[in-house]
Protein backbone atom coordinates (compact mmCIF):
# COMPACT_ATOMS: atom_id res chain seq x y z
CA UNK A 1 0.00 0.00 0.00
CA UNK A 2 1.50 3.32 -1.04
CA UNK A 3 1.65 6.30 1.25
CA UNK A 4 2.67 9.90 0.81
CA UNK A 5 3.49 12.68 3.20
CA UNK A 6 1.69 15.95 2.62
CA UNK A 7 3.95 18.83 1.76
CA UNK A 8 3.85 21.99 3.82
CA UNK A 9 2.68 25.29 2.44
CA UNK A 10 5.13 25.72 -0.42
CA UNK A 11 6.10 29.25 -1.44
CA UNK A 12 3.71 30.52 -4.06
CA UNK A 13 5.28 30.78 -7.50
CA UNK A 14 3.67 32.94 -10.15
CA UNK A 15 3.03 30.11 -12.55
CA UNK A 16 0.47 30.25 -15.32
CA UNK A 17 -1.98 28.15 -13.31
CA UNK A 18 -1.69 30.39 -10.25
CA UNK A 19 -2.21 33.52 -12.34
CA UNK A 20 -5.23 32.03 -14.12
CA UNK A 21 -6.73 30.97 -10.77
CA UNK A 22 -6.30 34.46 -9.34
CA UNK A 23 -7.74 36.00 -12.50
CA UNK A 24 -10.82 33.74 -12.35
CA UNK A 25 -11.40 34.54 -8.68
CA UNK A 26 -10.88 38.28 -9.20
CA UNK A 27 -13.30 38.49 -12.14
CA UNK A 28 -15.89 36.38 -10.34
CA UNK A 29 -15.59 38.41 -7.14
CA UNK A 30 -15.99 41.75 -8.93
CA UNK A 31 -19.01 40.40 -10.81
CA UNK A 32 -20.58 38.97 -7.65
CA UNK A 33 -20.06 42.18 -5.68
CA UNK A 34 -22.01 43.94 -8.42
CA UNK A 35 -24.62 41.21 -8.91
CA UNK A 36 -25.33 40.67 -5.18
CA UNK A 37 -27.47 43.82 -5.13
CA UNK A 38 -29.68 42.54 -7.98
CA UNK A 39 -31.66 39.67 -6.38
CA UNK A 40 -34.16 40.67 -3.72
CA UNK A 41 -33.36 39.77 -0.13
CA UNK A 42 -34.92 36.36 0.40
CA UNK A 43 -36.85 35.00 3.37
CA UNK A 44 -33.88 33.36 5.11
CA UNK A 45 -31.70 36.45 4.72
CA UNK A 46 -34.40 38.70 6.17
CA UNK A 47 -34.81 36.27 9.06
CA UNK A 48 -31.06 36.17 9.75
CA UNK A 49 -30.95 39.96 9.52
CA UNK A 50 -33.49 40.04 12.36
CA UNK A 51 -31.15 37.78 14.30
CA UNK A 52 -28.35 40.28 13.75
CA UNK A 53 -30.55 42.90 15.41
CA UNK A 54 -30.90 40.60 18.44
CA UNK A 55 -27.30 39.47 18.90
CA UNK A 56 -27.01 36.44 21.13
CA UNK A 57 -24.71 33.55 21.97
CA UNK A 58 -26.75 31.20 19.76
CA UNK A 59 -30.20 30.79 18.22
CA UNK A 60 -33.10 28.38 17.95
CA UNK A 61 -31.99 26.53 14.81
CA UNK A 62 -28.36 27.54 14.26
CA UNK A 63 -25.25 28.90 15.88
CA UNK A 64 -24.45 32.60 16.06
CA UNK A 65 -22.08 32.72 13.07
CA UNK A 66 -24.60 33.98 10.51
CA UNK A 67 -26.02 36.68 12.81
CA UNK A 68 -22.58 37.94 13.85
CA UNK A 69 -21.48 38.07 10.20
CA UNK A 70 -24.51 40.03 9.04
CA UNK A 71 -24.13 42.40 11.98
CA UNK A 72 -20.56 43.10 10.87
CA UNK A 73 -21.52 43.51 7.23
CA UNK A 74 -24.38 45.92 7.88
CA UNK A 75 -22.36 47.86 10.46
CA UNK A 76 -19.93 48.72 7.66
CA UNK A 77 -22.25 49.19 4.66
CA UNK A 78 -25.69 49.64 6.24
CA UNK A 79 -29.00 47.79 6.18
CA UNK A 80 -29.15 47.07 2.47
CA UNK A 81 -28.58 44.10 0.15
CA UNK A 82 -24.88 44.87 -0.26
CA UNK A 83 -24.41 45.27 3.48
CA UNK A 84 -25.94 41.85 4.10
CA UNK A 85 -24.22 39.98 1.27
CA UNK A 86 -20.75 41.39 0.63
CA UNK A 87 -19.06 39.15 3.20
CA UNK A 88 -20.64 36.11 1.51
CA UNK A 89 -18.96 37.11 -1.75
CA UNK A 90 -15.58 37.59 -0.06
CA UNK A 91 -15.89 34.24 1.72
CA UNK A 92 -16.72 32.55 -1.59
CA UNK A 93 -13.52 33.96 -3.08
CA UNK A 94 -11.62 32.70 -0.05
CA UNK A 95 -13.19 29.27 -0.50
CA UNK A 96 -12.08 29.15 -4.13
CA UNK A 97 -8.52 30.08 -3.21
CA UNK A 98 -8.34 27.60 -0.32
CA UNK A 99 -9.72 24.90 -2.64
CA UNK A 100 -7.00 25.70 -5.18
CA UNK A 101 -4.29 25.55 -2.50
CA UNK A 102 -5.58 22.26 -1.12
CA UNK A 103 -5.73 20.59 -4.54
CA UNK A 104 -2.30 22.04 -5.39
CA UNK A 105 -0.65 20.50 -2.37
CA UNK A 106 -2.41 17.15 -2.74
CA UNK A 107 -1.79 16.79 -6.49
CA UNK A 108 -0.46 19.55 -8.75
CA UNK A 109 -1.35 23.00 -10.06
CA UNK A 110 -3.12 21.69 -13.17
CA UNK A 111 -5.42 19.59 -11.00
CA UNK A 112 -5.92 22.55 -8.68
CA UNK A 113 -6.98 24.79 -11.55
CA UNK A 114 -9.39 22.14 -12.82
CA UNK A 115 -10.90 21.74 -9.34
CA UNK A 116 -11.37 25.50 -9.10
CA UNK A 117 -13.08 25.59 -12.50
CA UNK A 118 -15.42 22.80 -11.38
CA UNK A 119 -16.35 24.74 -8.24
CA UNK A 120 -16.96 27.93 -10.23
CA UNK A 121 -19.51 26.35 -12.58
CA UNK A 122 -21.60 24.38 -10.08
CA UNK A 123 -25.09 25.99 -10.18
CA UNK A 124 -25.71 25.71 -6.43
CA UNK A 125 -22.45 27.45 -5.54
CA UNK A 126 -22.82 30.05 -8.30
CA UNK A 127 -25.98 31.57 -6.85
CA UNK A 128 -25.17 30.55 -3.27
CA UNK A 129 -22.02 32.66 -3.42
CA UNK A 130 -24.04 35.89 -3.50
CA UNK A 131 -26.71 35.04 -0.92
CA UNK A 132 -25.90 35.40 2.78
CA UNK A 133 -26.83 32.02 4.18
CA UNK A 134 -24.91 29.69 6.47
CA UNK A 135 -23.29 27.80 3.58
CA UNK A 136 -20.63 30.37 2.52
CA UNK A 137 -19.40 30.43 6.13
CA UNK A 138 -19.61 26.69 6.57
CA UNK A 139 -17.83 25.77 3.33
CA UNK A 140 -15.06 28.36 3.77
CA UNK A 141 -14.15 27.18 7.25
CA UNK A 142 -14.39 23.54 6.11
CA UNK A 143 -11.79 23.91 3.35
CA UNK A 144 -9.59 26.24 5.42
CA UNK A 145 -9.56 23.66 8.22
CA UNK A 146 -8.57 20.98 5.70
CA UNK A 147 -5.58 23.05 4.59
CA UNK A 148 -4.57 23.75 8.17
CA UNK A 149 -4.85 20.05 8.95
CA UNK A 150 -2.43 19.31 6.11
CA UNK A 151 -0.04 21.94 7.51
CA UNK A 152 -0.29 20.27 10.91
CA UNK A 153 0.51 16.86 9.45
CA UNK A 154 3.42 18.20 7.42
CA UNK A 155 5.14 20.27 10.11
CA UNK A 156 3.51 19.19 13.40
CA UNK A 157 3.53 22.73 14.79
CA UNK A 158 1.33 23.80 17.69
CA UNK A 159 0.11 26.77 15.67
CA UNK A 160 -1.25 24.62 12.84
CA UNK A 161 -2.99 22.17 15.13
CA UNK A 162 -4.60 24.92 17.21
CA UNK A 163 -5.71 26.81 14.10
CA UNK A 164 -7.25 23.61 12.75
CA UNK A 165 -9.42 23.31 15.85
CA UNK A 166 -10.28 26.99 15.61
CA UNK A 167 -11.35 26.73 11.95
CA UNK A 168 -13.57 23.72 12.62
CA UNK A 169 -15.03 25.52 15.63
CA UNK A 170 -15.83 28.63 13.57
CA UNK A 171 -17.51 26.42 10.99
CA UNK A 172 -19.57 24.80 13.75
CA UNK A 173 -20.81 28.22 14.87
CA UNK A 174 -22.25 28.62 11.37
CA UNK A 175 -23.44 25.08 10.63
CA UNK A 176 -23.39 22.20 13.08
CA UNK A 177 -22.46 19.66 10.41
CA UNK A 178 -18.95 21.15 10.37
CA UNK A 179 -18.25 19.19 13.55
CA UNK A 180 -18.22 16.08 11.37
CA UNK A 181 -14.93 17.34 9.92
CA UNK A 182 -13.24 16.28 13.15
CA UNK A 183 -14.48 12.74 12.51
CA UNK A 184 -13.21 13.05 8.94
CA UNK A 185 -9.75 13.94 10.24
CA UNK A 186 -9.88 11.15 12.80
CA UNK A 187 -10.90 8.64 10.13
CA UNK A 188 -8.04 9.73 7.91
CA UNK A 189 -5.47 9.39 10.69
CA UNK A 190 -6.73 5.87 11.41
CA UNK A 191 -6.66 5.02 7.68
CA UNK A 192 -3.21 6.41 6.86
CA UNK A 193 -0.26 4.35 8.15
CA UNK A 194 2.07 7.32 7.67
CA UNK A 195 -0.01 9.58 9.93
CA UNK A 196 -1.53 7.15 12.41
CA UNK A 197 0.97 8.28 15.02
CA UNK A 198 -0.94 11.57 15.35
CA UNK A 199 -3.82 9.72 17.01
CA UNK A 200 -1.66 9.93 20.15
CA UNK A 201 -0.35 13.43 19.44
CA UNK A 202 -1.06 15.85 22.33
CA UNK A 203 -1.18 18.69 19.80
CA UNK A 204 -4.09 17.01 18.06
CA UNK A 205 -5.83 16.73 21.43
CA UNK A 206 -5.20 20.45 21.96
CA UNK A 207 -6.87 21.14 18.60
CA UNK A 208 -9.93 19.30 19.91
CA UNK A 209 -9.80 21.48 23.01
CA UNK A 210 -9.82 24.66 20.91
CA UNK A 211 -12.83 23.33 19.01
CA UNK A 212 -14.64 22.67 22.29
CA UNK A 213 -13.93 26.22 23.47
CA UNK A 214 -15.43 27.57 20.21
CA UNK A 215 -18.64 25.62 20.83
CA UNK A 216 -19.21 27.12 24.29
CA UNK A 217 -21.63 29.87 23.09
CA UNK A 218 -23.92 27.28 21.49
CA UNK A 219 -23.97 24.92 24.46
CA UNK A 220 -24.23 27.75 26.99
CA UNK A 221 -27.25 29.20 25.19
CA UNK A 222 -28.93 25.81 24.84
CA UNK A 223 -28.32 24.99 28.49
CA UNK A 224 -30.34 28.10 29.34
CA UNK A 225 -33.10 27.33 26.81
CA UNK A 226 -33.95 23.70 27.42
CA UNK A 227 -31.66 22.31 24.72
CA UNK A 228 -34.23 23.37 22.16
CA UNK A 229 -31.76 23.16 19.26
CA UNK A 230 -31.41 19.41 19.78
CA UNK A 231 -35.19 19.07 19.53
CA UNK A 232 -35.23 21.21 16.38
CA UNK A 233 -32.45 19.22 14.69
CA UNK A 234 -34.23 15.99 15.52
CA UNK A 235 -37.40 17.30 13.86
CA UNK A 236 -35.46 18.80 10.95
CA UNK A 237 -33.94 15.43 10.15
CA UNK A 238 -37.35 13.73 10.57
CA UNK A 239 -35.86 11.67 13.39
CA UNK A 240 -38.78 12.33 15.72
CA UNK A 241 -40.84 9.81 13.76
CA UNK A 242 -40.21 6.14 13.15
CA UNK A 243 -37.35 5.63 10.70
CA UNK A 244 -38.79 4.04 7.59
CA UNK A 245 -37.01 3.37 4.33
CA UNK A 246 -38.81 5.31 1.64
CA UNK A 247 -37.23 4.79 -1.81
CA UNK A 248 -39.12 7.78 -3.18
CA UNK A 249 -37.50 10.11 -0.64
CA UNK A 250 -34.04 8.83 -1.48
CA UNK A 251 -34.72 9.22 -5.20
CA UNK A 252 -35.73 12.85 -4.59
CA UNK A 253 -32.51 13.40 -2.64
CA UNK A 254 -30.36 12.02 -5.47
CA UNK A 255 -32.34 13.99 -8.05
CA UNK A 256 -31.87 17.24 -6.12
CA UNK A 257 -28.12 16.63 -5.87
CA UNK A 258 -27.94 16.05 -9.62
CA UNK A 259 -29.89 19.23 -10.35
CA UNK A 260 -27.94 21.58 -8.07
CA UNK A 261 -24.57 20.12 -9.08
CA UNK A 262 -25.45 19.74 -12.82
CA UNK A 263 -26.43 16.25 -14.06
CA UNK A 264 -23.29 15.42 -16.05
CA UNK A 265 -21.02 16.70 -13.31
CA UNK A 266 -22.97 14.73 -10.71
CA UNK A 267 -22.49 11.56 -12.74
CA UNK A 268 -18.80 12.39 -13.16
CA UNK A 269 -18.39 12.85 -9.41
CA UNK A 270 -20.08 9.52 -8.69
CA UNK A 271 -17.85 7.73 -11.20
CA UNK A 272 -14.73 9.30 -9.72
CA UNK A 273 -15.73 8.43 -6.16
CA UNK A 274 -16.52 4.81 -7.04
CA UNK A 275 -13.31 4.46 -9.08
CA UNK A 276 -11.21 5.83 -6.23
CA UNK A 277 -12.93 3.72 -3.57
CA UNK A 278 -12.33 0.60 -5.67
CA UNK A 279 -8.62 1.30 -6.09
CA UNK A 280 -6.39 -1.19 -4.31
CA UNK A 281 -3.57 1.29 -3.88
CA UNK A 282 -4.70 4.69 -2.64
CA UNK A 283 -2.45 7.65 -2.00
CA UNK A 284 -2.86 9.64 1.19
CA UNK A 285 -4.23 12.47 -0.95
CA UNK A 286 -7.07 10.22 -2.10
CA UNK A 287 -7.60 8.90 1.41
CA UNK A 288 -7.96 12.44 2.75
CA UNK A 289 -10.45 13.47 0.07
CA UNK A 290 -12.52 10.34 0.60
CA UNK A 291 -12.40 10.98 4.34
CA UNK A 292 -13.70 14.52 3.77
CA UNK A 293 -16.60 13.59 1.52
CA UNK A 294 -17.83 10.08 2.35
CA UNK A 295 -18.99 10.87 5.93
CA UNK A 296 -21.02 13.87 4.69
CA UNK A 297 -22.67 12.16 1.74
CA UNK A 298 -23.07 8.96 3.73
CA UNK A 299 -24.73 10.72 6.67
CA UNK A 300 -27.25 12.59 4.54
CA UNK A 301 -27.86 9.58 2.29
CA UNK A 302 -28.92 7.59 5.34
CA UNK A 303 -31.24 10.40 6.47
CA UNK A 304 -32.61 10.63 2.90
CA UNK A 305 -33.81 7.03 3.11
CA UNK A 306 -36.44 8.40 5.47
CA UNK A 307 -36.72 12.07 4.40
CA UNK A 308 -35.04 13.75 1.42
CA UNK A 309 -34.04 16.93 3.31
CA UNK A 310 -32.56 19.96 1.53
CA UNK A 311 -30.24 20.01 -1.46
CA UNK A 312 -27.66 22.28 0.17
CA UNK A 313 -27.11 20.09 3.24
CA UNK A 314 -24.22 18.27 1.51
CA UNK A 315 -22.41 21.48 0.47
CA UNK A 316 -19.31 20.84 2.60
CA UNK A 317 -18.85 17.43 0.97
CA UNK A 318 -18.42 19.12 -2.40
CA UNK A 319 -14.92 20.29 -1.47
CA UNK A 320 -13.45 16.80 -1.46
CA UNK A 321 -15.63 15.75 -4.39
CA UNK A 322 -14.44 18.56 -6.68
CA UNK A 323 -10.76 17.88 -6.06
CA UNK A 324 -11.25 14.15 -6.42
CA UNK A 325 -13.09 14.46 -9.72
CA UNK A 326 -10.48 16.90 -11.03
CA UNK A 327 -7.66 14.48 -10.19
CA UNK A 328 -9.55 11.56 -11.74
CA UNK A 329 -10.25 13.52 -14.92
CA UNK A 330 -6.59 14.51 -15.23
CA UNK A 331 -5.54 10.86 -15.03
CA UNK A 332 -8.16 9.75 -17.54
CA UNK A 333 -7.21 12.47 -20.03
CA UNK A 334 -3.54 11.54 -19.72
CA UNK A 335 -4.36 7.89 -20.46
CA UNK A 336 -6.89 8.61 -23.21
CA UNK A 337 -6.93 12.18 -24.62
CA UNK A 338 -10.44 11.70 -26.01
CA UNK A 339 -11.73 12.06 -22.42
CA UNK A 340 -10.90 15.75 -22.76
CA UNK A 341 -14.08 16.28 -24.78
CA UNK A 342 -16.22 14.67 -22.08
CA UNK A 343 -14.65 16.99 -19.50
CA UNK A 344 -15.22 20.04 -21.69
CA UNK A 345 -18.85 19.04 -22.34
CA UNK A 346 -19.48 18.48 -18.62
CA UNK A 347 -18.00 21.81 -17.56
CA UNK A 348 -19.71 23.66 -20.42
CA UNK A 349 -23.15 22.32 -19.49
CA UNK A 350 -22.65 23.23 -15.85
CA UNK A 351 -21.39 26.70 -16.80
CA UNK A 352 -24.46 27.29 -18.99
CA UNK A 353 -26.74 26.21 -16.15
CA UNK A 354 -24.91 28.47 -13.69
CA UNK A 355 -25.09 31.41 -16.08
CA UNK A 356 -28.79 30.86 -16.73
CA UNK A 357 -29.44 30.69 -13.01
CA UNK A 358 -28.33 34.33 -12.68
CA UNK A 359 -31.16 35.48 -14.95
CA UNK A 360 -33.92 33.07 -15.93
CA UNK A 361 -36.40 35.63 -17.29
CA UNK A 362 -35.46 35.04 -20.97
CA UNK A 363 -36.22 31.33 -20.51
CA UNK A 364 -39.87 32.13 -19.69
CA UNK A 365 -40.14 29.23 -17.26
CA UNK A 366 -43.43 28.43 -15.50
CA UNK A 367 -43.60 30.25 -12.14
CA UNK A 368 -43.37 27.03 -10.11
CA UNK A 369 -40.34 25.86 -12.09
CA UNK A 370 -38.35 29.09 -12.02
CA UNK A 371 -35.75 28.88 -9.19
CA UNK A 372 -35.20 32.65 -9.24
CA UNK A 373 -38.79 33.40 -8.28
CA UNK A 374 -37.51 32.93 -4.74
CA UNK A 375 -35.60 36.22 -5.11
CA UNK A 376 -38.24 38.20 -6.99
CA UNK A 377 -41.27 40.30 -6.21
CA UNK A 378 -40.42 41.17 -2.62
CA UNK A 379 -40.18 44.92 -3.17
CA UNK A 380 -43.80 44.81 -4.32
CA UNK A 381 -44.65 42.70 -1.29
CA UNK A 382 -43.31 45.45 0.95
CA UNK A 383 -45.24 48.13 -0.93
CA UNK A 384 -48.55 46.25 -0.55
CA UNK A 385 -48.04 45.66 3.16
CA UNK A 386 -46.91 49.26 3.70
CA UNK A 387 -50.07 50.53 2.00
CA UNK A 388 -52.21 48.35 4.27
CA UNK A 389 -50.35 49.60 7.35
CA UNK A 390 -50.90 53.23 6.36
CA UNK A 391 -54.58 52.59 5.70
CA UNK A 392 -55.41 50.68 8.89
CA UNK A 393 -52.80 52.08 11.34
CA UNK A 394 -52.35 48.85 13.36
CA UNK A 395 -50.53 48.75 16.66
CA UNK A 396 -49.36 45.19 15.97
CA UNK A 397 -48.08 43.62 12.73
CA UNK A 398 -48.18 39.83 12.51
CA UNK A 399 -47.01 37.39 9.85
CA UNK A 400 -48.41 33.86 9.77
CA UNK A 401 -44.90 32.39 9.53
CA UNK A 402 -41.50 33.63 10.65
CA UNK A 403 -40.53 34.07 6.99
CA UNK A 404 -43.46 36.42 6.35
CA UNK A 405 -42.82 38.40 9.53
CA UNK A 406 -39.14 38.76 8.59
CA UNK A 407 -39.98 39.93 5.06
CA UNK A 408 -42.35 42.58 6.43
CA UNK A 409 -39.69 43.80 8.86
CA UNK A 410 -37.15 44.09 6.03
CA UNK A 411 -39.23 45.46 3.14
CA UNK A 412 -41.63 47.86 4.85
CA UNK A 413 -40.03 51.32 5.19
CA UNK A 414 -38.77 52.01 8.68
CA UNK A 415 -38.31 48.28 9.42
CA UNK A 416 -41.31 47.97 11.80
CA UNK A 417 -41.33 45.45 14.61
CA UNK A 418 -43.17 42.32 13.55
CA UNK A 419 -44.44 39.20 15.28
CA UNK A 420 -45.72 35.72 14.59
CA UNK A 421 -48.91 34.46 16.25
CA UNK A 422 -48.48 33.83 19.96
CA UNK A 423 -48.01 30.17 20.77
CA UNK A 424 -47.30 28.06 23.84
CA UNK A 425 -44.95 25.96 21.70
CA UNK A 426 -41.44 27.08 20.76
CA UNK A 427 -41.42 27.13 16.97
CA UNK A 428 -38.70 29.54 15.81
CA UNK A 429 -36.51 32.39 17.01
CA UNK A 430 -39.52 34.69 17.48
CA UNK A 431 -40.46 32.48 20.43
CA UNK A 432 -37.47 33.87 22.34
CA UNK A 433 -38.25 37.52 21.69
CA UNK A 434 -41.01 39.50 23.43
CA UNK A 435 -44.37 38.75 21.83
CA UNK A 436 -47.23 41.15 21.28
CA UNK A 437 -49.76 41.95 23.99
CA UNK A 438 -53.38 42.59 23.08
CA UNK A 439 -54.61 45.66 24.94
CA UNK A 440 -58.26 46.83 24.93
CA UNK A 441 -58.97 48.64 21.66
CA UNK A 442 -55.79 47.41 20.00
CA UNK A 443 -55.76 46.58 16.30
CA UNK A 444 -53.45 44.26 14.42
CA UNK A 445 -52.65 43.55 10.80
CA UNK A 446 -52.23 39.87 9.97
CA UNK A 447 -50.50 38.95 6.71
CA UNK A 448 -50.64 35.34 5.57
CA UNK A 449 -49.95 33.26 2.46
CA UNK A 450 -52.66 30.74 3.44
CA UNK A 451 -56.26 31.33 2.41
CA UNK A 452 -57.66 29.48 5.41
CA UNK A 453 -54.74 30.18 7.68
CA UNK A 454 -56.24 32.01 10.68
CA UNK A 455 -54.66 30.51 13.82
CA UNK A 456 -57.01 29.59 16.65
CA UNK A 457 -54.91 31.66 19.05
CA UNK A 458 -55.51 34.75 16.93
CA UNK A 459 -59.26 34.11 16.97
CA UNK A 460 -59.15 33.89 20.77
CA UNK A 461 -57.19 37.11 21.17
CA UNK A 462 -59.25 39.37 18.89
CA UNK A 463 -63.01 39.91 18.94
CA UNK A 464 -63.25 40.41 15.19
CA UNK A 465 -61.04 39.44 12.26
CA UNK A 466 -61.92 40.52 8.73
CA UNK A 467 -60.12 40.20 5.45
CA UNK A 468 -59.31 43.69 4.17
CA UNK A 469 -57.19 42.86 1.15
CA UNK A 470 -55.18 40.43 -0.87
CA UNK A 471 -52.37 40.75 -3.37
CA UNK A 472 -49.87 38.86 -5.48
CA UNK A 473 -46.13 39.31 -5.57
CA UNK A 474 -45.21 39.87 -9.21
CA UNK A 475 -42.25 39.91 -11.54
CA UNK A 476 -42.61 41.59 -14.92
CA UNK A 477 -46.36 41.17 -14.83
CA UNK A 478 -46.27 37.50 -13.82
CA UNK A 479 -48.00 36.50 -10.61
CA UNK A 480 -45.77 34.63 -8.18
CA UNK A 481 -47.27 34.26 -4.71
CA UNK A 482 -50.66 35.10 -3.20
CA UNK A 483 -51.05 36.89 0.15
CA UNK A 484 -54.05 37.85 2.26
CA UNK A 485 -54.36 40.74 4.71
CA UNK A 486 -56.63 40.67 7.77
CA UNK A 487 -57.49 43.40 10.24
CA UNK A 488 -57.86 42.16 13.80
CA UNK A 489 -59.75 44.22 16.42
Amino acid sequence: MTTTTFPGSAPLRWTREVLVALLILTVLTVFRLWYCTYPDIIEDEAYYWLWSNHLDASYYSKGPGIAWTIALGTAIFGDNAFGIRWISVILSAGTGWQLFLLARRLFDERTALTALMVACVVPLLAIGSVLMTIDPLSVFFWVWAANLFCDALAQDRWRDWLLTGFAVGCGFLAKYVNAIELLCFLGFLAWSPAHRKHLRNPKALAALGVFVICTIPVFWWNAHHGWITATHLKERGALQKKFTIRPGEFFQFVTMQAVVMSPLLFIGVLISIVATVCKKLKSDSERLLLSLLLPIFGFYSVLALNDNGEANWTATGYIGAFILVAADWRQRVQRAPRWRWAVIATLSLAALEAAALHETAPLNLPPKSDPLNRVRGWDGFGQHVDAAIKQHQPQIIIGNRYQVAALIAWYVPGHPQTFVPNSDRIQNQFSFWPGYKVEPGATALFVTDELDGLPDRLKQEFASIEKVGEFWTEFRGRKLKHYYVYRCR
